[in-house]
């Protein structure tokens, strides 16, 4: 049996970080609501702080120095004041320097973000969620070639599982694991005929986020898939729901 990282818990609030006041911090905006007639409630993935909400006092203005910079997939610094769940945002500004994205890849961008709304806690200061989302959309904008869209959604959630404690091993017995409940367990040294299979020779690749081989991508698009349904809840993604439909269109 392969052991996996003890998992946090899932969604919740964490403050390990005061943040009472925050002048300049960099930051993507993942979630926009509207708060009242003129304002905006904004959830963003920083650097240093993590996952944060903030309300945008009079972003929806016309006159709001705000309008068409306070936008998902933007890169940003930030400002702001409170130490509470909900800050107050005091400063907005476009760091620059980043492609659109656009077409399916802005389907993807939308997928990341539900990822990260839905597995991170808030103010969890862990730094490699931020830099792995940044890779992954200079990917998507086309900014760094990378290997394509799919191999950057791969390695975004095989990374995001791992910092938020949801991750696999990175060492496996030869032979084939099948997934049960949290746990990749060893099945044999044949594949499974009653459920999905995953080689171990797949499995150490795609612990080295690589994903070169057409059979390693296939195993990786199956395991992630029911990996993230598991610790995501029962109520299904999204923007998953919407890729697929479209899709199908």
């Amino acid at each position: 049996m392969a052991g996996n990282a003890e998992p946090r818990t899932l969604g919740g609030y964490i403050n390990r970080k005061p943040s009472a006041r925050v002048g300049e911090e960099p930051a993507f905006a993942i979630r926009l609501r509207p708060w009242s007639e003129t304002s905006l409630l904004v959830d963003f993935i920083t650097k240093h702080y993590g996952r944060i909400t903030a309300r945008a006092r009079g972003a929806k203005r016309p006159t709001s120095p705000w309008r068409g910079i306070l936008a998902e997939f933007s890169p940003l610094l930030i400002g702001w004041s409170g130490g509470g769940a909900t800050k107050n945002l005091t400063k907005v500004e476009w760091m620059g320097g980043f492609s659109p994205i656009e077409g399916d890849a802005l389907l993807s961008g939308f997928y990341m973000n539900e990822l990260i709304l839905r597995l991170t806690a808030k103010e969890d200061p862990e730094e490699g969620i931020f830099d792995a989302y940044w890779e992954a959309l200079r990917v998507l904008s086309g900014q760094e070639p990378g290997d394509g869209v799919e191999v950057a959604l791969r390695r975004f959630e095989m990374q995001l599982l791992r910092l938020t404690g949801y991750g696999f091993p990175s060492e496996f017995q030869n032979g084939y694991y099948v997934l049960r409940g949290a746990e990749l367990v060893r099945a044999g040294d044949e594949p499974s005929g009653s459920e999905p299979s995953y080689p171990a020779t797949s499995l150490r690749e795609m612990a080295k986020l690589d994903f070169s081989r057409p059979e390693t991508a296939r195993a990786a698009k199956t395991l992630l898939r029911a990996r993230i349904a598991a610790v995501a809840g029962d109520r299904p993604l999204s923007s998953r729901r919407i890729i697929a439909e479209l899709k199908r269109l």
